[in-house]
């Protein structure tokens, strides 16, 4: 029965069995089949499961110990075998970054989630075209009219002072917050008084490549280079072994730029079976490389290290390093948190589509101007190296790696929303410029529903009030853009139901509601 448990690891991704057994080389072997995910063979899994039997064999154990194993694989016989009751009932027990599940792990539950738009859309239909006119055939809307003819329109002036009230409240309340956001952004220009009783940290940054030109990686790397803690600055430049030009063009970035720098490295990440082709399989592998230069070869402290990754397009101001460092000396312990800059893509935007105009300057001031809400981490940010090895790297099997690392990083910390640091120096980025790559584009975002399908896999991992915290922030953002609320207006019931009111009520609902909003 224990062998077979044990063999049932590849699938079920855990080491519950081994931790129940109380063996801790059964923990070790269990670990290593959990690292393997899906590629392991059946062959591979025999030979981990005799290598565990001899290890247990072989371990020094007295009768009184044996017979307590034993007894421990009785007791294994009452629980439920079925990976449902397994999966959600079973408490794991934390094993550091193995207790979070890989990307593949959780696309089980992609099936899903279609499920949950089109319920949302059944219930709108259901509402709109069964619900909506039984009511307004019995009259049931009257009440709206009577409160609006017994109570409004008597107290007109009380009313209108009402709306007024709301009306400037938004506005003080939206003035203060762009108000706000541009003493930070001012602040973020400028120079941070590092404190003395710290030691410096080391930074390393990660410009991520795939056949960029030579032009923008200049750019990219002389902005880095003019970074006030440069001479402090490891770079890495991640390529593929795809690109044929990569050697070359790191000669030239390396024989221009290397001596601004504690050191200049490239990586050349091989894509392996079962990962992705995109930035999260090459960061995650050249941030490995990193680790093994800067901890294992000079023995640093990994906390002691902090790793920006970016976009190869991506020009830094001269204090980004400073910045981010000063936040993070403004925690009482920054070691465990994502500093993250807003984005900006306004440096060719007169160049774009119209759309893709429009859109961009919508996505930019959202995302700047919203600097009292959660906003997850996106395309450059800021993490201890010390972090990154305990949240398992990079997942080199997942598409949308900014997003999944602001969730991993609440499941493992359990701090929520605050594990995202705002820093306010802003990074300049290009935007695609045609429509059909702006479309492109478009699609390889919306691959971060499978964000929704990691937070469902997390049920097990984390407590319930963290696990809601997440899913509502992940699913909301995901599935608020399939289905936006002003959807309803499209059904024609809830038109006829607006348009059945008398002009002074219609008129009342529109200033409320643009009130509130």
């Amino acid at each position: 029965l224990f062998l077979k448990q044990v063999k049932m690891m590849n699938k079920k991704s855990n080491s519950l069995l081994a931790i129940q057994m109380g063996d801790e080389k059964a923990l070790l072997i269990t670990q290593k089949i959990r690292l393997l995910g899906s590629n392991m063979t059946q062959a591979t899994c025999d030979m981990s499961t005799s290598t565990l039997s001899s290890s247990l064999s072989d371990s020094e154990s007295t009768p009184d110990d044996q017979m307590t194993l034993q007894e421990q694989a009785n007791l294994l016989k009452h629980y439920p075998s079925n990976s449902f009751w397994d999966f959600y009932l079973e408490p794991k027990v934390s094993q550091g970054n193995l207790s979070l599940p890989f990307q593949s792990e959780s696309r089980p539950f992609l099936k899903y989630l279609i499920w949950i738009p089109i319920s949302s859309l059944a219930v709108m239909a259901c509402v709109t075209h069964f619900l909506l006119p039984w009511l307004l055939d019995k009259g049931c809307f009257s009440f709206v009219e009577a409160f609006v003819r017994d109570n409004l329109i008597p107290n007109r002036p009380g009313t209108m002072i009402l709306v007024v009230i709301l009306f400037i409240t938004a506005i003080v309340v939206d003035i203060f917050t762009d108000l706000w956001t541009f003493c930070m952004l001012i602040r973020g220009r400028r120079r941070r008084h590092l404190p003395k009783h710290i030691p410096r940290l080391v930074h390393g940054v990660i410009v991520c490549n795939y056949k960029e030109p030579l032009e923008v990686l200049r750019a990219t790397i002389s902005s880095i280079s003019l970074n006030t803690l440069a001479s402090n600055t490891v770079v890495v430049l991640a390529c593929e072994n795809r690109d044929e030009h990569a050697d070359q063009v790191f000669k030239a970035l390396f024989s221009e730029f290397h001596s601004s720098f504690r050191n200049f490295i490239k990586t050349t990440h091989q894509l392996q079976p079962g990962e992705i082709a995109g930035k999260s399989s090459n960061e995650n592998y050249a941030c490995r490389q990193l680790y093994q230069t800067l901890v294992e070869d000079e023995g640093l402290d990994p906390f002691q290290v902090m790793v920006t990754t970016c976009d190869a397009d991506s020009l830094f101001d001269y204090v980004f390093l400073e910045q981010v460092e000063a936040e993070y000396c403004r925690m009482p312990n920054g070691s465990r948190f994502i500093y993250n800059s807003p984005i900006n893509t306004y440096r060719n935007v007169p160049k774009c589509h119209w759309l893709v105009k429009a859109f961009e300057i919508r996505r930019c001031q959202y995302d700047l101007f919203s600097g009292l809400s959660f906003r997850p981490a996106q395309s450059n940010y800021s993490l201890t190296l010390g972090f990154v090895h305990e949240l398992n790297f990079w997942d080199p099997s997942n598409t949308s790696e900014d997003l999944h690392s602001t969730v991993k990083a609440m499941a493992m910390t359990g701090k929520g929303s605050e594990v995202v640091v705002r820093v306010w120096s802003l990074i300049l980025n290009d935007s695609v410029t045609s429509f059909l790559d702006r479309w492109v584009q478009a699609k390889r975002h919306m691959w971060g529903i499978e964000e929704v399908a990691f937070c469902l896999s997390l049920f097990p991992v984390v407590r319930i009030t963290t696990w809601l915290g997440i899913i509502s922030r992940v699913g909301s953002q995901m599935f608020g853009v399939c289905i936006p609320t002003w959807l309803w207006i499209a059904f024609r019931p809830v038109r006829e139901v607006f348009f059945s009111l008398q002009g002074e009520t219609q008129y009342y609902i529109i200033f409320f509601y643009c009130g509130v909003i």
